[in-house]
């Protein structure tokens, strides 16, 4: 995370997951969480990388239905999806995650336009891009515009992804060099954003956590109550009408629908 889709679509699947459908609100609660985790400083002792998803529109889906296309035109694009994501990059994210719905007939994980045109060339990026759970098969299996999932791996290679998360698509990279179907500068490219990272973070020096340490610091007295004064502090009440919080013992609530029990 943090997750930055605009829902727009109540029907979809993954409404709970967002911060609604205001791309300010989202840009600045994406953007605030990712300073949180050290803004992409990652010199610093506790610096985390935040990886933003889904790029892009993904909370608009034909029907609904999860992962499905998504129709809108560039100023639409330009005006209300993707700032979110530029707002959090210049805070200091430094991975992006692709999204499974395609744009204009082009799915999200093999878009040059979105993943080389505007988040390199455009915006600087200089973290690294990787794909969500099996998105890039589903060039393949899902938008059905490549023959298999080895050519799935070649079109999102080329467009600019770096990394993938499912694991099964990317290894037939080796044959597709091998047999002249994409350079090997494009893998050699990927590899450097994510070792480059790595490096940065000191993973190569120390590669574990202090275990005692973490024993004594996860979940501990303080850092528990901390989270629930976090949780009270974070509810917001739009209208006390005739007082009805507190509840007294007097009042009682109704739960009705199909899932009230």
């Amino acid at each position: 995370g943090p997750v930055l889709d605009l829902s727009r679509d109540p029907r979809w699947s993954r409404v709970e997951e967002s911060f609604g459908e205001d791309p300010v609100l989202s840009a600045r609660i994406g953007a605030a969480i990712v300073k949180g985790t050290g803004s992409g400083k990652l010199g610093n002792p506790f610096a985390t990388i935040a990886t933003l998803k889904h790029f892009v529109a993904y909370g608009i889906p034909e029907g609904g239905h999860n992962g499905n296309t998504a129709f809108m035109g560039l100023r639409e694009l330009h005006e209300n999806f993707l700032p979110p994501f530029r707002e959090a990059i210049n805070a200091g994210a430094l991975s992006v995650m692709t999204a499974y719905n395609s744009i204009d007939g082009i799915p999200c994980t093999s878009n040059k336009y979105l993943l080389t045109d505007i988040l390199r060339n455009a915006w600087q990026f200089r973290g690294f891009s990787v794909s969500d759970l099996g998105s890039i098969e589903g060039i393949h299996e899902n938008h059905a515009v490549a023959p298999s999932i080895a050519q799935s791996a070649v079109l999102a290679a080329c467009a600019g992804l770096d990394a993938d998360l499912g694991g099964k698509a990317y290894p037939n990279l080796i044959d597709a060099v091998n047999t002249g179907q994409i350079q090997q500068s494009v893998i050699d490219t990927a590899v450097s954003r994510i070792l480059r990272l790595k490096f940065e973070m000191g993973l190569f020096d120390n590669p574990y956590v202090d275990i005692d340490k973490a024993k004594s610091e996860v979940r501990n007295a303080a850092n528990i109550r901390l989270s629930a004064q976090i949780a009270r502090e974070s509810i917001v009440l739009l209208k006390n009408e005739n007082n009805t919080l507190p509840l007294s013992k007097d009042k009682k609530i109704a739960l009705i629908g199909p899932n009230a029990d």
